[in-house]
């Protein structure tokens, strides 16, 4: 997987949502359905005779079962990943959306490489009801004909299984945001200028061709390096304004002292470096500032002995 690039995986999608989705971004973007790949696998007739084997072993209180079941769990972990890449792109950014938690247990999870990882911030009880809906519209028949685990449209079971699935993707530091505001996100990334490179600013030294890695917050970095440096002081609205002209698709910064000598902070030492964009996105509807939740590698390096004298303040 490491030969493609995917920008984001984006779970928590409920069905209404995610055709939205799809319709929004099929051009742009080379989308992959996580759960309709899972759905394969799980189908796969192999998978089936394994699993048979496996319940007749544990039946029969027969140790081999342990053995089939990591053949089970090394078929599915291999089968979802060669599908994966199968799917993916490499003329587009790749987005993946959908589960990758194993069928059985939802603490173990394919490592998808993706730089950032999100999941949909909704109206979960909205979204109970949906599934039901679902449930009933497409499994009439074999409720009818009393076949359907009613688990399926108990509305307290399935919430509880939701609350269980969007704390496990919680506990492993995927952000939470609203559908609109990826979107946005999204959007915004279809509509920045082809650059190659991106500017952080960092009061630490970093050698080049090291990586910078997130620490605890998502890595920071922006278009300009002048922006990088300003933005590397914490500024109270009250202090300065920044100014930003752009034309012909190239940002201009001033800046302009609201309260005296509080640019007097920028007379300190700084160290700014020239990194990959690949693993980031912008800040909604901001072409200038973008965030990666994985590690970037350093192509540039450059100390800054004073950046009010570098600015030419």
């Amino acid at each position: 997987m490491e030969n493609f690039n995917y920008i984001c995986h984006i779970v928590n999608l409920n069905s209404k949502d995610k055709k939205t989705f799809l319709e929004d971004f099929k051009l742009e973007f080379n989308i992959i359905d996580l759960d309709k790949i899972n759905n394969t696998v799980i189908s796969d007739e192999r998978l089936d005779k394994l699993y048979l084997k496996y319940e007749k072993l544990k039946n029969t209180k027969n140790d081999k079962y342990k053995e089939i079941d990591k053949q089970i769990t090394q078929f599915w972990e291999t089968q979802f990943i060669e599908k994966i890449i199968a799917e993916s792109s490499k003329s587009k950014k790749n987005i993946l959306i959908g589960l990758n938690y194993h069928y059985k247990n939802i603490s173990k999870k394919i490592n998808l490489n993706t730089s950032n990882n999100f999941i949909i911030n909704s109206d979960i009880n909205e979204d109970v009801k949906m599934t039901i809906e679902n449930n009933l519209e497409m499994n009439k028949h074999h409720i009818i004909n009393g076949l359907y685990p009613l688990e399926y449209i108990n509305f307290e079971n399935i919430k509880k299984k939701k609350e269980n699935i969007i704390n496990s993707y919680l506990k492993i530091k995927y952000i939470s945001k609203t559908l609109n505001e990826i979107i946005n996100i999204l959007k915004t990334t279809t509509n920045i200028k082809n650059n190659n490179g991106l500017w952080i600013c960092l009061r630490d030294p970093y050698n080049v061709d090291s990586k910078i890695y997130p620490q605890n917050t998502p890595i920071v970095a922006y278009s300009e390096k002048e922006l990088a440096l300003i933005d590397s002081f914490d500024f109270k609205d009250d202090e300065i304004e920044k100014i930003i002209t752009t034309e012909n698709d190239t940002p201009t910064i001033s800046l302009k002292e609201i309260k005296e000598n509080s640019l007097n902070k920028l007379k300190k030492k700084r160290f700014l470096y020239y990194v990959d964009k690949d693993t980031f996105l912008p800040y909604e509807n901001n072409i200038n500032k973008y965030f990666s939740n994985t590690a970037v590698k350093v192509k540039h390096a450059e100390k800054i002995s004073s950046v009010y004298d570098y600015l030419a303040i």
